[in-house]
């Protein structure tokens, strides 16, 4: 057995001493040694974190989110922009959720007018214009003939800019008018494309009344797109009657004369003051009725000369009138409103009392086509193919339509 050292032995001093001196030396110890990865990754990490906090404090600075008081009272050089204040006063949003919604409103009010009857000192608000040309056409609904203006039109842009306008033509049977204004290029508001409207679809409906303050915006619902003016199924309908034929849910209309836009900012309509406020001149009607002006000078529409029944508005019909069908149209009359008007494209084509138009030019007559529509989306001059019944037996005809001038 190997002895143990005493504490106060020479050998026990002399490995102390060792010790002492190895722990008092100046010879560095190892250290631990930090991964280069490890502080790449942290800072990669940090950034992150303080960007997207960063973001997110932006972002409250931007919209003035009330989740962020400290934010909530500065005012930025953007929110007094009306158009932004607008999109708020109406949604009670500040989130950018309205973002979309915020461009689409500053794009399209640079292409609408307030029009205005000046006389005297007296303002009559007329309607809101749309500019449909870039020399300075627009469409708008005012009930303005100018046989019977007194006094002066004007209208202002959404800039605040005075113009001087000229009243070119005037439908009274739609009230849809066309007025000019001159001096530079405009912003052109584009047409839609009717056929792609569908039921739920979301549309918005602006009004440019300058007298109420910025131009108003509000959301809307299509409901139908082709909703018949005519609220008695038993009355005759004529083909030369424009079908309102765009139905609009809830109270949508803000004023007359506001304009109807889809969510990519094109014109899909305007709100004409009738007995229903949502009902909507489609667009298809005033694309016509501007092809019109500009090859006649005049608003005219196309003219087939019939009157009847839209079988699937209608009851109270014999399977025998109806041929047992709940589409088309029924060539019906009265001795003031024949079925077909003589003299008319319809008589010339020898259409008959009691035949039923079921088509023309390959697209029927159906739930989502009226007559009405199928016609006035028709050049006048031009040389439409009509398919209809008599007596059981599909016939077909080719009819030129002549114009109607109003």
């Amino acid at each position: 057995m190997k002895p143990k050292i005493a504490p106060t032995s020479p050998k026990y001093s002399q490995e102390a001493s060792v010790e002492k001196l190895y722990n008092q030396s100046t010879i560095e110890q190892p250290s631990k040694r930090v991964s280069w990865i490890s502080i790449l990754l942290f800072t990669v990490l940090f950034g992150l974190l303080s960007g997207a906090v960063g973001m997110v404090l932006l972002n409250s600075l931007y919209q003035q989110n009330p989740q962020w008081p400290f934010w909530r009272d500065i005012r930025l050089a953007e929110t007094s922009n009306e158009a932004r204040e607008v999109i708020i006063r109406e949604t009670g949003s500040t989130d950018r959720i309205d973002q979309d919604r915020q461009a689409l409103y500053d794009r399209v009010t640079q292409s609408l007018l307030s029009v205005y009857q000046v006389e005297d000192t007296q303002y009559t608000y007329l309607g809101t214009g749309a500019f449909v040309t870039t020399d300075g056409i627009f469409v708008f609904d005012g009930k303005v003939n100018a046989s019977t203006i007194s006094g002066q039109v004007v209208a202002y842009t959404n800039a605040g800019k005075k113009l001087d306008v000229s009243i070119l033509a005037y439908d009274p049977i739609s009230d849809l008018s066309l007025g000019q204004v001159s001096g530079e290029q405009y912003q052109v508001l584009s047409f839609g494309v009717a056929a792609d409207l569908h039921a739920g679809q979301g549309l918005y409906i602006l009004s440019a009344n300058r007298s109420l303050g910025v131009p108003q915006i509000r959301s809307t619902q299509l409901v139908s797109a082709n909703a018949s003016i005519n609220s008695d199924p038993l009355s005759l309908e004529s083909s030369e009657v424009l079908s309102h034929d765009i139905l609009l849910s809830g109270e949508a209309a803000v004023s007359p004369g506001s304009i109807v836009v889809d969510q990519n900012g094109s014109l899909q309509g305007i709100y004409l003051q009738q007995e229903n406020p949502n009902r909507i001149f489609p667009v298809v009607y005033i694309r016509t009725a501007l092809q019109a002006y500009t090859s006649s000078g005049l608003i005219t529409r196309t003219r087939l000369g019939v009157h009847g029944y839209d079988l699937h508005n209608s009851v109270g019909l014999s399977e025998s009138q109806t041929n047992q069908r709940n589409d088309g149209f029924l060539l019906a009359g009265t001795a003031a409103d024949p079925a077909v008007v003589e003299g008319g494209p319809a008589s010339e084509a020898g259409l008959q009392d009691g035949d039923i138009i079921i088509s023309v030019n390959g697209q029927n007559i159906d739930q989502s086509h009226s007559l009405q529509q199928l016609l006035q989306s028709v050049t006048i001059g031009a040389e439409v193919d009509i398919n209809y019944l008599r007596d059981g037996v599909t016939q077909n005809s080719k009819v030129i339509l002549s114009s109607l001038s109003t």
